[in-house]
Parts: C-alpha cells; structure tokens; sequence
C-alpha cells in the first residue's frame, strides 16, 4: 500500500474510518481526506490528538557546577519540548549551556541539542525536539538535561520542565 493511501477491505470498503451514523457526517476531520468510494460509501481520515506528558521537572534551585538531569523515557513519544527559566546570576565571566542528551544503544550519551550561551541575561530558553520540530531529531528511548557552568564562583539559580508528546 503506497503512503498516505487509505485501507481498504477485499470488497474495496475503506477501513479503520471514522464515520458517525447518528449525524451521517466524518467528525473532527478539518475536512482532510473526505470522499466516497466506488459503491457510494463515504470515508475519510480522522485526527486524534495526543496527550501531553510530563517528563521531568526541576524546581527552581541555585546551581555552581556542571549537572545532568535524571533519564527520561522519551521512546514512546515523537517530539518532546524543554523550558529553561534563569532567574538568579553571580559571579566573575559566568557562562551556563543547557543541553539534551540521547542515550545510545551503548549507553553513552550523544548531545542533540545545545543552548547559545547564557552570561549575564536572565531569561527563558525553549526548544522542540523531534520530527518537524525546532531541532528535527529523534529522541531516541532515554534522554536526559544537561548543564556546563563555568567562570569565576558561578551561581546560575534556574528552573527547567520536559514534556512530551
């Protein structure tokens, strides 16, 4: 069966279609898809949305060193968004790089993402990550957060969320 191209049952019925017999209507289809086929049956595609999960969140917290997040299991999902919020600064030259790592088949870590560096400017930083996504690459099964701080006596006090979908 070519991509995109609907199931159809030995007869030529599409299958695995949305049909609603009370209101003779395909609903929630934003009208993609509709059409009938060659013995008067409508069909159509449907689009279900996806919940969103929580993966991994990081209350606010002052933080000197470099530090990883704990695994998340991001396998089941196709993309997956993560929040920076710096609030707090100090320090002589201190710069912070978030990052997401993908763990390997052999159990190291391989960057899929780095932030621009942070050094004197509060803020928040955001990025998705997945097919179709700001950063366009697959998750993997297991990920994780990642931060480098360096400078002279750095304090970087940030919060962080992982969610996917």
């Amino acid at each position: 069966m070519a991509f995109g191209a609907l199931p159809r049952d030995n007869g030529g019925i599409v299958i695995s279609s949305i049909y609603d017999l009370a209101t003779n209507t395909f609903p929630a289809l934003l009208g993609v898809g509709i059409g009938t086929d060659s013995f008067g049956n409508k069909y159509g595609s449907a689009a279900f949305a996806r919940a969103i999960s929580t993966l991994q969140t990081q209350a606010s917290a002052a933080f000197t060193g470099n530090g990883n997040g704990t695994d998340m299991t991001v396998g089941p999902y196709d993309e997956m968004s993560v929040d920076f919020n710096v609030t707090v600064i100090t320090g002589t030259s201190p710069t912070l790089t978030f990052f997401v790592d993908r763990k390997g088949s052999d159990n190291i870590y391989y960057q899929i993402w780095a932030s621009t560096q942070i050094t004197t400017v509060t803020g928040t930083t955001s990025i998705s990550i997945g097919p179709g996504c700001t950063k366009p690459e697959s998750l993997g099964a297991t990920a994780r957060v990642r931060w480098v701080i360096a400078g002279t006596s750095p304090s970087y006090t940030f919060s962080y969320s992982a969610q996917a979908k």
